[in-house]
């Protein structure tokens, strides 16, 4: 396990910033070891993404009495 999982593992780097970290270790790596963390890492990248968009969205984002003020074409 190369630094960058090791950071990451223990929660010294997010998803985004070892994506990064490995992208400019590339050289220096494994290539079988490169091609499985940046895969694992964008997966963790795009989880992170919509685990924030899951927070943005609320029930009171979905407020029916709007839509229904609002009529879209009735």
């Amino acid at each position: 396990m190369c630094l960058i999982c090791v950071q990451y593992k223990s929660g010294r780097l997010k998803a985004k910033e070892a994506l990064a970290n490995i992208e400019e270790m590339k050289g220096y790596i494994d290539e079988d070891h490169y091609d499985e963390t940046k895969t694992f890492l964008t997966e963790e990248v795009t989880k992170e993404q919509w685990a924030q968009v899951e927070l943005s969205l609320t029930v009171d984002d979905f407020d029916d009495e709007y839509y229904e003020k609002t009529g879209f074409g009735d």
